[in-house]
């Protein structure tokens, strides 16, 4: 029988408007939880969330049965 096997990692970057430090050192932490929630409740797997004060890093696995075409 057939097989196939899907993976598709995404590397997503976006940063804040000017690139300003808009993000609170303090915060950078329950940002990265927070997209891991929202990984979590849309069924996407979050490999690792990170970045700096003016700018964010996903890493997550598109499920098969979406599209990477927006």
């Amino acid at each position: 029988m057939a097989q196939s096997l899907v993976r598709i990692a995404v590397h997503a970057v976006f940063s804040t408007k000017e690139r300003k430090n808009l993000i609170p050192q303090n915060e950078l932490q329950n940002l990265w939880a927070y997209f891991g929630g929202i990984a979590r409740n849309t069924k996407i797997p979050l490999i690792i969330a990170g970045g700096m004060r003016d700018h964010v890093h996903l890493l997550f696995e598109l499920p098969a049965k979406m599209s990477p075409m927006l």
